[in-house]
C-alpha cells in the first residue's frame, strides 16, 4: 500500500496509526498535568510548561482534525452554528443536572471525590483553581472532544446505521469515563452517561460545535462546583 493510500482515513492501518499518535499527545499532556500537580500549588514554571506543552499539541490535533474534515469528509449534513437551539439548551440543563448531582453526592459523603478536588481541598488557592479551571476545565475537554469523539468516529465509526452509532456511543462514554479516572461504580455510571450525551450530540449535528459546548460546560462546572 502506498504512503498516500495509508494517509487516507479509507485505510484501517493508517487510522490507527494515526489514532495512536493523537492519543500519545493526550497522554504527554497528561502526564505533563501529572508532574505539574505533584507538588501543589504549582509555580509559575511549571503552569506556563504546562499550558506551552498543550497548547502546542491541542493546536496539532486541531489542526490536524480541520485538515482531514476538509479534505476527506465532505459531511451530507452539518448543523449550523446555534442551530436546534432547544436541543442545545436541553443538553445543556441535561449535562449540569448531572454535574450538580455528582458534586452533591460527594458533598453528603456518599461517593469520593477526584483526585484534584481534594488536592484543592488540601491545597486551596487562587492560583490552583485558575490552573485547574484552565487545565481539567478547557485543555484537557478539548483534547478528549477530539480524541474520543471527533477522531474516533471519523475513523472507528463512519457507517451511517443505527448499530453503528449506537456502539460509538457507548464505547465513546466508556472512554470518556477512563480518561476521567472515576473514583466510584455510581460516578463511573453517570461519567459514562455524560461521556454518551457528548457522543450522541456529535451525530446528531454531524459538527464539533455542539459536543464543544457540552464538554466545556462540563468540565468547566465540575471545578467551579467542587
Amino acid at each position: 500500500m502506498r504512503y498516500s493510500e495509508y494517509d487516507s482515513p479509507n485505510s484501517p492501518e493508517g487510522n490507527g496509526i494515526r489514532y495512536l499518535c493523537y492519543l500519545l499527545g493526550y497522554m504527554v499532556v497528561l502526564a505533563v498535568y501529572k508532574f505539574v500537580t505533584k507538588d501543589l500549588p504549582p509555580s509559575i514554571l511549571d503552569m506556563t510548561f504546562f499550558f506551552v506543552a498543550s497548547i502546542g499539541i491541542l493546536y496539532f490535533i486541531t489542526s490536524r482534525y480541520n485538515a482531514e474534515e476538509k479534505r476527506y469528509f465532505s459531511s451530507y449534513y452539518e448543523a449550523p452554528f446555534l442551530s436546534h437551539f432547544w436541543v442545545t439548551v436541553g443538553l445543556f440543563f441535561l449535562v449540569t443536572a448531572l454535574r450538580i448531582s455528582i458534586d452533591y453526592l460527594q458533598a453528603l459523603k456518599q461517593m469520593p471525590m477526584f483526585t484534584y478536588q481534594y488536592n484543592y481541598q488540601v491545597n486551596n488557592s487562587q492560583q490552583l483553581f485558575w490552573f485547574l479551571v484552565m487545565s481539567k476545565g478547557i485543555i484537557l475537554p478539548l483534547l478528549q472532544l477530539y480524541i474520543l469523539v471527533g477522531f474516533f468516529f471519523n475513523y472507528f465509526f463512519r457507517y451511517n446505521d443505527k448499530k453503528t452509532a449506537f456502539i460509538g456511543i457507548l464505547v465513546s462514554g466508556l472512554a470518556f469515563c477512563l480518561c476521567n479516572f472515576c473514583p466510584s461504580p455510581i460516578i463511573l455510571a453517570l461519567e459514562v452517561l455524560i461521556g454518551m450525551i457528548i457522543a450522541w450530540s456529535y451525530l446528531y449535528s454531524q459538527a464539533l460545535w455542539m459536543p464543544l459546548i457540552i464538554s466545556l460546560l462540563n468540565g468547566i462546572l465540575s471545578i467551579i462546583l467542587m
